[in-house]
C-alpha cells in the first residue's frame, strides 16, 4: 500500500466520527478491587482569552466522571481508573479544531506531546462545537473527548485507543468503529492488551 494511504488508515483508527446518544445500564459490579489500575488526569482545554460562553459546563464533576467509567466499563474487567489531577490549559489551537479538519489527530498529539504525565492516562476535554464530525480521539496515553460525549461509550472507546486498541467489527464491542448499536464490552484479547499496556505505562522511567 502507498505511504499516504497507510497514514490515512492510521489516523482513521484513532479518531472517531460519530456522536452518540445512548443510555448505558449500570453494571452490578460485585467488587471494586482491581487487578490493574492507572491514574487518570483530566485536563479542560480553554482558549487564551476566556469569555463566559467559552467555558466548559460547571456541571462536569471529574470524580463522578471517573466513577461512571469504572462502574459502566472497567471494573468488570478488573481494571480501575484512579482519579489523578484535574487542571486546565490554555491552548487556542487545541481548543478550536474546526480549522484542522483532517488533521485533528496530528494536531492533538503535537499540541499535547509535552503536557501529559508519562506514567498516567490523560483525558483532554473540549467543547463539541469546536470540532467538526469527530466525537473523540485516542492514542499514546491520551484521549480527547468532546463535552457532549463524556457519558457515552466514546470515552472508553478512546481510552481503548490510548491503551493501544484498534477498531473492532464485533457487535456490542466498545471498540466498534461505527455505532450501529450500543457499545458496552471489551473482548478477552482487548482486556489482556489493556492490562499489559497499563503495566508498561506505570513502569516507565
Amino acid at each position: 500500500m502507498k505511504p499516504t494511504f497507510l497514514l490515512l488508515l492510521a489516523m482513521l483508527c484513532f479518531s472517531c466520527t460519530h456522536d452518540e446518544d445512548e443510555n448505558v445500564p449500570t453494571l452490578n459490579v460485585a467488587t471494586k478491587k482491581t487487578e490493574k489500575s492507572i491514574l487518570v488526569d483530566i485536563v479542560y482545554v480553554l482558549p487564551s482569552q476566556i469569555s463566559f460562553e467559552e467555558t466548559l459546563p460547571s456541571s462536569i464533576n471529574s470524580t463522578d466522571y471517573i466513577n461512571y467509567l469504572n462502574d459502566h466499563y472497567f471494573y468488570q474487567y478488573n481494571i480501575g481508573l484512579i482519579m489523578g489531577t484535574t487542571t486546565t490549559i490554555k491552548n487556542d489551537e487545541l481548543f478550536d479544531l474546526r480549522d484542522n479538519r483532517g488533521d485533528e489527530v496530528s494536531t492533538f498529539l503535537n499540541e499535547t506531546k509535552n503536557i501529559f504525565h508519562k506514567n498516567r492516562l490523560t483525558i483532554y476535554i473540549i467543547k463539541r462545537s469546536n470540532i467538526i464530525a469527530i466525537a473523540g480521539i485516542g492514542k499514546d496515553q491520551r484521549a480527547l473527548i468532546t463535552d457532549e460525549n463524556l457519558y457515552t461509550s466514546t470515552t472508553p472507546h478512546e481510552i481503548g485507543h490510548a491503551l493501544g486498541l484498534f477498531h473492532s467489527h464485533e457487535g456490542g464491542n466498545v471498540m466498534h468503529d461505527i455505532k450501529t448499536h450500543p457499545r458496552h464490552s471489551f473482548d478477552a484479547e482487548q482486556v489482556a492488551h489493556m492490562k499489559e499496556t497499563i503495566d508498561q505505562i506505570r513502569n516507565r522511567d
